[in-house]
């Protein structure tokens, strides 16, 4: 089943379809190879035509109509030279020429009944048998200006010709045109019925010159290629869109979680992302300064914020101020140090007491 976004777009109007007198028409029931395939289908009903008519295919405006499967077909033709170019010039731009009894070939059926359509040139009689291509097809011409009484015996006689038995059903009223596009096929309203004709039938059917129907098949054909890139390309856009919306929404989203923890944190987080971005504390200097003189005076029982190396860096400070007793002993080891090396310079020293 195909997607609807790859179909043609419903148009708002139902599509230009013409239909075509049944007078212009000479119609009959032709049978048709069991087994065969639609394009052997074809060419038998345009031998049939050929056979038939008095005038050759390139002659005339022909179509049938025929179901997969069946034995039969209807073919109808008409003389070319019997419709003006006026008349012709309209049917480009349509997607469907047929008579207008063919627009109720595709109504639900009942075997062995007779449908009598009464048109404005007169009568169309239709009977089907077991089968739902009708088994014979036959035309009356009866202009409803005529005499009610004639046109009532025109009517018997059109039955008699197409044998109608059983149920009959008259229908005063023009075939109209539902819905259609290239892709579904055309739909009709008889009546109070509906009547369907699909792609397929609705190609067999048109009666309009073969090469221009194919022309036409192949436009149609370009059309829906192009329709579906386009609706390719802009379901692409949509998806590229999208993703370009969440990865501008990510960065935001990033950025504001990468301030989050410069913002709640202390003020010495800056010693905390390494050597390179260290910058010493100013007071480190003045503690540094302090510390040398109470080694030179030997200053003892100093916290160990007055004993710091030069070498030391801010971290050094705040893990030793956890640490204060540590101090307390490099003072003495240093005091101790320093007056071992004082003896050691009196005893070499000739005006020392104990020379």
């Amino acid at each position: 089943m195909k997607s609807p976004l790859f179909k043609f777009p419903r148009a708002a109007q139902p599509p230009k379809v013409v239909l075509l007198p049944d007078s212009h028409f000479f119609v009959r029931v032709v049978p048709i190879a069991p087994g065969s395939s639609a394009a052997e289908a074809a060419s038998q009903a345009e031998l049939a035509v050929e056979s038939l008519s008095p005038f050759p295919a390139t002659q005339l405006f022909y179509g049938f109509y025929w179901l997969p499967g069946a034995d039969d077909a209807v073919i109808y033709a008409a003389y070319r030279r019997r419709f003006t170019p006026e008349q012709t010039a309209t049917w480009n731009d349509a997607q469907l020429v047929i008579p207008a009894f063919v627009a109720a070939l595709g109504l639900p059926t009942i075997d062995g009944s007779t449908l009598v359509l009464d048109t404005v040139e007169g009568f169309t009689a239709i009977r089907w048998a077991a089968s739902p291509i009708p088994a014979a097809v036959a035309h009356r011409p009866a202009p409803r200006e005529l005499d009610e009484v004639i046109r009532a015996s025109e009517r018997r006689a059109l039955l008699a010709a197409v044998s109608a038995g059983g149920v009959i059903n008259d229908i005063a009223t023009d075939p109209v045109v539902v819905e259609g596009n290239p892709d579904d096929g055309v739909v009709f309203r008889v009546a109070e019925a509906t009547a369907r004709l699909d792609a397929a039938q609705a190609s067999r059917a048109d009666v309009r010159d073969k090469a221009a129907l194919a022309e036409i098949s192949r436009r149609n054909a370009r059309a829906r290629l192009l329709w579906r890139g386009f609706v390719g390309t802009a379901a692409a856009l949509v998806v590229l869109a999208v993703g370009e919306l969440a990865l501008i929404g990510g960065g935001v989203w990033q950025r504001s979680r990468e301030a989050q923890p410069q913002r709640a944190a202390p003020r010495g987080a800056a010693y905390r992302d390494g050597a390179e971005s260290f910058e010493p504390h100013p007071r480190a200097f003045h503690k540094t300064a302090a510390a040398a003189r109470n080694v030179v005076r030997g200053e003892r029982g100093q916290t160990r914020r007055d004993y710091v190396s030069p070498r030391d860096d801010q971290r050094t400070l705040l893990a030793r101020d956890r640490r204060p007793e540590h101090g307390a002993r490099c003072g003495v080891r240093i005091s101790g140090l320093a007056g071992f090396a004082r003896r050691l310079r009196t005893r070499g020293d000739p005006r020392s007491t104990h020379a």
